[in-house]
């Protein structure tokens, strides 16, 4: 299983939260230098503290989701009632190259401007990660109690370019060495969980932690991703609403939480802890 969260996206956000360690180490080095080592002393726990729950959310997140998909149970309740809008768009070609590279590429790359936005606040710092929380782990509870097989899978896609189903055929193949080491037992074999869509999460994510400067490039990235998903045949319309929506309710509860923490940092008791 260990495997596995090295493969696939688990593997860049693993890497993007070593980028935010390095770039959180630079900021310690700085603070040391100008001798102010109770901050200094505050980053590196919340380096650390933030980093182990990322990735333990990361490790539930992703034996939730491949127990989802070994046992194989989906609904069709989505492909029934999606199913004209993909009729329409199985025989999607034109522009498909360019949403495809937004789609596998570009995204891949979104993985790593979260450090760059997030190292120098020490709030952003703590509503993105719990944001990230709530959003993984509500996710893989989803995958569970409600799996849904990608549209890709359960209809007939044509005119694809070849690097998108290559893509496909690798995300299907994923958890291969899984199976024949006897860690997935009836591995439906094409097949992956749909809803929520957190490529369309993630990326509306980004958006929300931007600066107002970035916003307006970070919600075009969003809408491209989006399109992508639907179009290259990997998620549902309702598989990108919802992810967008559970990003925006976790995002609203990590504000609270960040509130709260706010309020128990202004009583003398917890004002150690928390400055």
């Amino acid at each position: 299983m260990i495997i596995s969260i090295v493969e696939k996206e688990s593997g860049l956000f693993l890497t993007a939260l070593v980028s935010f360690w390095i770039f959180t180490g630079v900021g310690i080095l700085v603070d040391l230098l100008r001798n102010r080592k109770e901050q200094a002393e505050r980053k590196a726990i919340e380096a650390v503290f933030y980093g182990l729950i990322f990735i333990i959310s990361l490790f539930i997140y992703t034996c939730l989701k491949y127990t989802a998909v070994a046992e194989g149970n989906y609904h069709r309740i989505l492909a029934d009632i999606e199913k004209p809008v993909f009729l329409l768009v199985s025989s999607f070609h034109p522009g498909a190259e360019i949403l495809s590279f937004f789609y596998e590429h570009v995204w891949l790359a979104l993985n790593f401007i979260p450090p760059f936005l997030i190292v120098f606040s020490h709030r952003s710092r703590r509503r993105f990660f719990v944001t990230f929380y709530l959003l993984y782990l509500s996710s893989a509870a989803i995958y569970i109690l409600f799996p849904v097989k990608s549209p890709v899978f359960e209809f007939s896609f044509k005119n694809l370019p070849q690097d998108v189903a290559l893509f496909h055929s690798l995300t299907a193949n994923d958890t291969l060495f899984l199976k024949q080491h006897g860690y997935v037992s009836r591995f439906p074999l094409y097949a992956d969980t749909a809803f929520p869509s957190l490529h369309v999460a993630y990326t509306f994510l980004i958006y929300l932690i931007a600066p107002e400067k970035l916003k307006l490039p970070a919600f075009f990235l969003y809408l491209v991703i989006f399109a992508g998903s639907v179009l290259l045949g990997f998620h549902y319309l309702s598989d990108g609403i919802a992810g967008t929506a559970l990003t925006l309710f976790a995002w609203k509860i990590a504000g609270e939480i960040d509130e709260k923490i706010d309020s128990l940092a202004g009583r003398k008791v917890f004002k150690k802890l928390f400055d």
